[in-house]
């Protein structure tokens, strides 16, 4: 979709959410104003402010993929849900960025519990792709194997690694039940 939707060198960041914890998510997302001290041999150079950008601002122009969205803490769903509608009303003063959150759970059935923030479970619901399992699309098992273990090949490797057919027919004969092309990804490192 990124790929599709922009040139080569737009920004893509992907986020897991289930590895920011806390009131680290907002900071990663929307960024954070700090203070830090300089010194040089024990001289203070004074403080200086510095704006460290969050993953909003440095997708501007790109896209910004949240995985595992439902794992954001709840401060950091409510404030995204505030900044989605006032971007959508201020286009021309936001970045624009494109915002793609993938989840395995159903947000509307989260948010109707209190699990999740329901202005945010539902501006996320305009345009939803729903993608099956991967044990209900062998088809694409060996095309995805085949694009992670490009990933891990080497530049200077001359010599194009290739799947032997014992090694596809065991990535084909994979239940894949938990963590989907996760599992698989992790099957191929």
């Amino acid at each position: 979709i990124h790929q599709a939707a922009h040139q080569t060198e737009a920004p893509l960041i992907i986020v897991d959410c289930l590895q920011v914890a806390g009131d680290g998510a907002s900071k990663m997302l929307f960024g954070a104003e700090e203070v830090t001290r300089f010194s040089r041999r024990g001289e203070s150079l004074g403080g200086a402010q510095l704006q460290v950008r969050g993953a909003l601002h440095l997708a501007d122009g790109g896209t910004l993929v949240l995985r595992h969205i439902d794992a954001l803490d709840s401060a950091a769903q409510e404030t995204l849900g505030r900044y989605l509608a006032a971007s959508a009303r201020h286009a021309d003063i936001f970045p624009g960025v494109r915002i793609m959150a993938t989840t395995g759970a159903d947000l509307a059935q989260l948010a109707a519990a209190d699990l999740f923030d329901s202005p945010l479970a539902e501006q996320l619901s305009g345009c939803i792709l729903a993608v099956p399992p991967l044990r209900k699309r062998k088809r694409d098992i060996l095309a995805l194997a085949n694009l992670f273990l490009g990933a891990k090949q080497k530049p200077e490797d001359e010599t194009q690694r290739r799947f032997s057919k014992s090694a596809e027919h065991a990535l084909l004969s994979g239940g894949y039940q938990h963590r989907n092309v996760t599992e698989l990804r992790e099957a191929v490192e």
